[in-house]
């Protein structure tokens, strides 16, 4: 069901810096801080999701909806984030892009308000480094995929970062990440793609 740009929700967070988040990414973020391409970036996430048609995916840590640049409109997609502005502005991207099955929830990624195995696909795009508890949060992204189902995550990679490029968050390195992820009971695969400091990988039930 289409939200029409309604959140569910709400937080201060992102309420100044919500109408420059795509600006700030594109043009400061990405080149000087990922030394990567944003463009690249999004032939990367849509080339692994073009497979996802018709199902319902969970986007966690949506921003402004990048996602939308990523999947098809045939798809049930469920937004989620702290920030209730940032949605807002996901939704308006929902809109232009003629995307309308989506909805745009304000929750914690470590405690989401869904039911077990509910989607076929979740995602995380360039936001697994800024969660305090990432053990909860791939509790939760466990506990709400269907067993056949797959997590796309991307993230800036520690040693990969250019000298003097500061990242806000917790920064993992790719085998943190693998035994984070095996250790929790999901698998681990790298997709070989390149992009700066970004990693992309892939994470299923094992």
């Amino acid at each position: 069901m289409a939200n029409e740009g309604k959140v569910n929700g709400f937080s201060w967070f992102g309420c100044l810096l919500a109408p420059f988040y795509d600006n700030i990414m594109k043009n400061n973020v990405f080149p000087r801080k990922f030394g990567s391409s944003y463009e690249r970036h999004i032939d990367i996430l849509k080339k692994e999701l073009s497979d996802v048609h018709g199902l319902k995916v969970l986007d966690i840590a949506s921003g402004t909806g990048m996602i939308s640049d990523c999947l098809g409109a045939d798809n049930e997609i469920t937004c989620t984030d702290i920030s209730p502005y940032l949605l807002r502005l996901a939704g308006k991207k929902f809109g232009k892009q003629k995307m309308p099955n989506y909805n745009l929830i304000v929750a914690d990624a470590k405690d989401l308000p869904f039911e077990d195995n509910r989607f076929d696909v979740a995602t995380c795009i360039l936001a697994l480094n800024f969660f305090s508890e990432p053990g909860k949060v791939i509790a939760e992204i466990q506990r709400t995929l269907k067993r056949t189902g797959k997590f796309v995550c991307s993230v800036p990679e520690a040693s990969r970062l250019k000298a003097g490029s500061h990242i806000t968050g917790t920064l993992f390195k790719e085998e943190d990440l693998r035994k984070l992820f095996v250790g929790s009971g999901m698998t681990f695969s790298p997709l070989p793609e390149e992009n700066g400091s970004l990693l992309y990988f892939i994470s299923r039930m094992s």
